[in-house]
């Protein structure tokens, strides 16, 4: 596994990897607020949010700074797209069990959903709301969140000297 790129070579690779498996190459992010699931079944937004792919960029930056990896994985299939996620390891432990090494890790989720986009964002809250009641949210739990990764300050660029560092070592 090798170390992590900056955000745009990972994407690239990611791109490649995804076609050699045969999936679409054009990416669409998606976040725990894009997507609603009870058992099998996943509903997607059909709208997916505007700020997506700057929010995946700065989580991709968040996981470069803590140093234990970032998995960029797709979850399943839409209108030729693929909806990705970004996974970062909480800590030695889960990076450790995700095999994942330190570095940038390229995956696509086996299990089988049954896709569907909702259209509508009235339909959408309702859903939404009905499957959080039901308690059994599969793979919208290990989804992050975008509203906390919005609400970051921007990381600085991965390898640069923190501000107020004259020497630029940390």
């Amino acid at each position: 596994m090798e170390k992590c790129p900056q955000f745009d070579l990972a994407v690239t690779q990611f791109k490649e990897f995804l076609a050699r498996e045969g999936k679409p190459t054009e990416i669409l992010w998606v976040f725990r607020e894009d997507v609603t699931s009870f058992k099998r079944r996943l509903w997607v937004k059909a709208l997916i949010h505007h700020e997506n792919e700057s929010s995946a960029r700065i989580l991709y930056a968040q996981g470069l700074e803590r140093g234990l990896g970032v998995n960029l994985h797709q979850i399943g299939e839409y209108a030729n797209n693929s909806l990705c996620s970004i996974w970062i390891p909480a800590d030695e432990g889960d990076m450790i069990q995700a095999m994942m090494g330190g570095g940038l890790k390229l995956s696509i989720l086996q299990s089988s959903f049954d896709l569907r986009p909702v259209p509508g964002n009235l339909k959408w809250k309702w859903l939404k709301w009905r499957n959080q009641q039901r308690g059994y949210n599969s793979i919208e739990k290990e989804l992050p969140e975008r509203m906390p990764i919005l609400a970051q300050p921007s990381p600085r660029p991965y390898g640069s000297p923190a501000a107020g560092s004259p020497s630029g070592q940390e």
